[in-house]
């Protein structure tokens, strides 16, 4: 993966990142919700490579949190 590639995949895993620490407090069904919704948007218009990389990324920040794992 190239720098500006790699660069795209954490600025997108940040943006999620950002927008959960929102709902930390929310319940475990509204966080799935809003984790898998905050997903579906970082990946939108990302190619195959490019939205694995994202997802694992939300994935393991999903993990650290204590929040669900969408894999």
């Amino acid at each position: 993966m190239s720098s500006i590639q790699r660069e795209l995949v954490q600025e997108r895993v940040s943006g999620v990142a950002l927008h959960l620490a929102c709902h930390t407090s929310d319940s475990e069904v509204d966080r799935t919700t809003w984790a898998a919704s905050l997903l579906l948007a970082a990946t939108r218009d990302l190619g195959p490579q490019e939205r694995s990389a994202v997802r694992r990324g939300v994935s393991d920040l999903l993990h650290m949190l204590g929040f669900v794992s969408l894999r």
